[in-house]
């Protein structure tokens, strides 16, 4: 029984780390490469509500096979983003730690210290476990000699309750190796035989590497496309913003399918809600709600009213799909870069360069499941799994014998190497019952019935 031990721990880690002040959103590390032994983690923001979730974090700890909890990760207390509409993710760089094999991350949170914004303005605390435990998924080999990355997100949606009385109790997992996401606000970018090395501000300043595929999109600040790498190597300046779609490794490097450079914005960033809309002029709106610069998150005390004139600003998708000014509706969350502000008659306004529109696809879930392959029927595109030994498959809060997958003409399909981290892409036919253990990533969409978005098999 280690239920004690473990506690006693956790409590530890938050008396320790609240005696140390009040919290921060600046980041508890420097502006330095990542430390060899540090482990940076991305939070999948993606939490299934319209509210904008930030929460106290007093430590963080890995936890070993046997149960062992490694010291205190977390120099200071601090604020993070857990839940944002736009699904931009956030993350927190932890360490030093020691090497060894993890098969959980522990955060500790300070109680009831949450709080949650919706798109009018609305702010409502919020009520939280102390302990946040996060199983890794397939676990973590982690090494001092270098810096390991993890991407955790949401399950199943965590903020509960009516505006009076919320709470957040997460059902949160580490993903596995290879996780795909978008990460923005990558600065001094910086290429290398070939290779593209930058800060990820979002993250605690971490250095990521960026490792171009043969297939991969280069575009500008506008969409328009690169004829080839070289020319967008060519074009690119320290003094670029970089945003990257890809999949990102524990070793730190995306795998890159597409990547956009604009002129770096000094400016913090506006977050809130567009209140109204003026198309004979490209303008709207907004309540501003929080600022974010440099990685940095300020929510405002009181949110404030401003006009954004979008006349020539780049209007995307939180996706990264562009699209146009007729796309945002009342009552959006947004985000805006912007280039000037000025005062007209008490109301500040400002010339926008960027406009990124939250969707429901940013806000839903998608949560990754584990198990064995039962059956493959490929003239229906189905996949049909069972609990593999005694991990369950948790499908909207329940438990189930059996599921079915449901593959889409988008869905990614691979098959993970036995040894090493290579992967190859595969079709439905080739994923062998009985004999293969499954990933998947997706939507439930019934009590036994996931859409995925992608899989990934290895033979058990």
């Amino acid at each position: 029984m280690r239920t004690l031990p473990i506690l006693t721990a956790l409590l530890s880690l938050l008396l320790a780390a609240c005696g140390g002040g009040g919290g921060s959103n600046n980041p508890t590390n420097n502006t330095t490469a990542n430390e060899p032994s540090s482990v940076i983690v991305v939070i999948e923001t993606q939490a299934g509500s319209e509210d904008f979730v930030q929460m106290h974090l007093a430590g963080a700890s890995l936890e070993d096979a046997a149960g062992g909890l490694t010291d205190n990760l977390v120099a200071a207390s601090r604020i993070i983003t857990v839940g944002d509409p736009t699904g931009e993710p956030s993350g927190l760089r932890l360490g030093p730690a020691a090497s060894g094999s993890y098969v959980a991350l522990h955060l500790v949170m300070v109680p009831n210290s949450g709080i949650a914004i919706a798109p009018n303005g609305n702010s409502q605390p919020v009520a939280n476990p102390i302990d946040v435990r996060i199983p890794i998924t397939g676990g973590l080999q982690h090494t001092a000699l270098a810096a390991s990355w993890l991407v955790i997100g949401h399950d199943t949606i965590p903020l509960a309750g009516p505006p009076s009385a919320r709470s957040w109790n997460p059902t949160m997992t580490a993903r596995l190796d290879g996780s795909n996401l978008r990460l923005s606000e990558l600065v001094f970018p910086v290429v290398n035989a070939g290779l593209l090395a930058a800060t990820a501000t979002t993250v605690d300043n971490a250095s990521v590497e960026l490792a171009c595929s043969s297939s991969c999109i280069y575009e500008d600040a506008t969409g328009t496309v690169y004829a080839s790498q070289a020319e967008f190597f060519a074009n690119l300046s320290i003094d670029d913003d970089l945003v990257a779609d890809g999949d990102l490794r524990r070793s730190g490097r995306i795998e890159a399918t597409r990547l956009r450079r604009s002129s770096r914005s000094d400016q913090p960033r506006l977050i809130g809600s567009v209140l109204s809309i003026d198309p004979s002029t490209n303008s709207f709106e907004m309540l501003v709600v929080a600022r974010r610069q440099n990685g940095n998150q300020t929510t405002l005390a009181t949110p404030e009213t401003a006009v954004i004139r979008a006349q020539g600003a780049r209007v995307e998708a939180s996706s990264g799909t562009l699209t146009t000014f007729t796309s945002l509706t009342v009552g959006q969350f947004v985000k805006v870069k912007w280039l000037s502000q000025s005062a007209n008659n008490g109301v500040t306004e400002y010339v926008a360069q960027e406009v990124e529109i939250s969707s429901s696809n940013n806000i839903s879930i998608q949560p990754e499941w584990e198990a064995r392959v039962l059956s493959v029927d490929p003239a229906n595109q189905v996949i049909v799994i069972a609990p593999r030994n005694n991990d369950p498959i948790v499908i909207q809060g329940a438990s189930v014998a059996q599921a079915a997958v449901l593959i889409t003409s988008t869905t990614l399909i691979e098959r993970r190497q036995n040894q090493g981290g290579g992967s190859t892409i595969i079709t439905l036919a080739e994923v062998q019952p009985g004999t293969d253990r499954i990933w998947i990533r997706g939507t439930a969409i019934g009590a036994t019935t996931i859409e995925a978005t992608r899989v990934r098999v290895r033979e058990d």
